[in-house]
């Protein structure tokens, strides 16, 4: 009990410090990317990321909340890894672009005419994937199985852009034979002007493109009858 005169001490109220901030790690950011980053990092469609990453092709982790995550040092390491066409291919692969550019502006396709630049652009993208997946499939020590795996997955990148341009089935089908006919005859060009002795490996270049181009139209065709019936 306080006597007169006294002073009563005063309670002291306990202070908790501030918990600091965290600060944000921009390079933690930057190092994984989301699904949409990494695709378009490695220029495939999200989908078919997320078939390799179930698969186990590409090794991605998951945040709290479920979403995959992908880790940009590894796939850049990917995409690095990726062997460069043989002079050879090389030569093809120029040749057949050609022959595209100089066939469309004297061809009369309706469904290119209705596609904007942007709508092009995403084509043009996709069609430059195309040809370095081919070139490699190409090469005389391709793992066939791995490229045809990496031809159902173009196909299917195709049927999505297809049905996201509102192409038919068969304009879809009529714009990858136009591109694939542009690179068999180059093909066949080429090996014309080969001496005998070189003409053996083109006869298996031709195969091996006709094998992955086929892989390419019948997964075309595949997955856009499943995305007509999930729609």
């Amino acid at each position: 009990m306080a006597t007169q005169g006294s002073v009563r001490p005063q309670r002291r109220t306990k202070v908790t410090p501030a918990k600091a901030a965290r600060p944000h790690n921009k390079s933690v950011d930057a190092e994984w990317l989301s699904l949409r980053q990494a695709s378009d990092l490695l220029g495939v469609h999200p989908a078919t990321l997320r078939t390799w990453a179930n698969q186990g092709r590409v090794a991605s982790q998951r945040t709290a909340g479920g979403h995959r995550r992908f880790r940009r040092s590894e796939l850049e390491q990917r995409t690095r890894s990726q062997r460069e066409p043989s002079a050879s291919v090389e030569m093809l692969i120029h040749s057949a672009l050609g022959r595209v550019r100089l066939t469309i502006e004297q061809s009369d396709m309706p469904w290119l005419e209705r596609l904007n630049a942007a709508d092009r652009t995403q084509h043009r993208d996709l069609g430059r994937r195309l040809l370095i997946d081919l070139a490699a499939s190409l090469e005389p020590s391709a793992d066939r199985a791995g490229s045809l795996s990496r031809a159902q997955a173009l196909g299917h990148d195709y049927a999505a852009l297809s049905r996201q341009h509102s192409l038919s089935l068969t304009e879809s089908v009529q714009a990858f034979l136009f591109f694939r006919d542009s690179m068999v005859d180059s093909l066949i060009q080429m090996a014309g002007l080969l001496e005998a002795s070189a003409s053996a490996s083109w006869r298996l270049a031709h195969r091996h493109l006709t094998e992955f181009t086929n892989a390419v139209l019948l997964g075309l065709i595949e997955s856009y009858q499943k995305l007509k019936v999930k729609s």
